[in-house]
């Protein structure tokens, strides 16, 4: 059974799916990523590694 606010959820939640289609299709267009040949690589290149709660390694 759905109440008025499920159905308000579920346009929220449809407005910022289309936000996030356009912010990302904008961002393809762009080329922004486009120099990326190996993603692993670029990944492990610019990941920072922080200490983690706990261990004081």
């Amino acid at each position: 059974m759905n109440s008025r606010g499920d159905d308000t959820g579920c346009a929220q939640r449809a407005e910022r799916q289309a936000s996030m289609r356009q912010a990302l299709d904008a961002v393809a267009q762009a080329g922004v990523f486009a120099d990326i040949g190996d993603v692993a690589a670029w990944q492990h290149e610019t990941r920072t590694d922080r200490a983690q709660p706990g261990r004081e390694d």
